[in-house]
């Protein structure tokens, strides 16, 4: 089964966001596979970078996050039979592209038609504690609640999905145009009876950003408007 990757950036000027952003780019190309890229309106001199580590990047611009990653998991579905949902900062160091065969196991077993990419224990505590509350007291309670056919403990918030091609129709059909992307589509996916895994790794949190106020902010709206289908529900 051939894997393919799906990643949506936007340039926001932070040289550190782009160094991370590029080092992912580049793991997944050392890597061999494919990666096609939605910006939401990067420089010119970013763009060239991508190009020439050989990602795709496409013609359209998103608008929000959300159509981002809807727009790059509809082309890498075009191209592969697995998608796989990075994010700009997943690189190696963060634990997600070196484990990468360990994640795709599951799919290529048969055992499942999507995996979740969790965090061990002593992963997520080395998280900001602002972060570990509202990523599992508020958003994984909630989304648990939910979607009742997936163990307690599983770790939804780390990010990835990956997943057969098969599903990308309930991604790319979604209204979500924020991060709620990455969670909303999951109930639907359980309740039409596709087989959801849970695969944990190791790795650590490299930002230091506790207590800065506009962190917690940010993290605070995140929660927010990722578990707004379930209350609007």
């Amino acid at each position: 089964m051939k894997a393919v990757v799906a990643l949506s950036v936007y340039d926001k000027g932070k040289r550190a966001e782009w160094k991370r952003l590029l080092e992912t780019v580049k793991e997944w190309r050392l890597l061999e596979l494919e990666v096609y890229v939605s910006d939401g309106g990067s420089s010119k001199k970013l763009i060239k970078t991508i190009k020439g580590l050989g990602a795709v990047v496409l013609g359209k611009k998103h608008s929000s996050i959300g159509d981002g990653i809807k727009d790059s998991i509809r082309e890498a579905a075009k191209h592969g039979d697995i998608i796989i949902v990075s994010e700009g900062d997943k690189s190696g160091k963060y634990g997600f592209s070196k484990n990468f065969r360990k994640i795709l196991k599951p799919i290529e077993q048969g055992k499942a038609d999507l995996v979740i990419v969790g965090r061990t224990g002593p992963s997520i505590k080395s998280y900001p504690k602002i972060q570990q509350f509202t990523e599992q007291k508020i958003i994984n309670s909630l989304y648990l609640t939910a979607l009742r056919k997936i163990p307690q403990g599983t770790d939804l918030s780390y990010g990835p999905r990956v997943f057969r091609k098969e599903l990308a129709k309930y991604f790319t059909n979604s209204k979500c145009i924020g991060w709620d992307i990455m969670y909303k589509p999951l109930i639907k996916i359980v309740k039409d009876g596709w087989k959801v895994a849970e695969v944990k790794i190791k790795m650590k949190f490299l930002d230091k950003e506790e207590g800065k106020p506009e962190f917690v902010a940010y993290r605070l709206k995140q929660a927010e408007e990722i578990i707004a289908p379930l209350i609007k529900k």
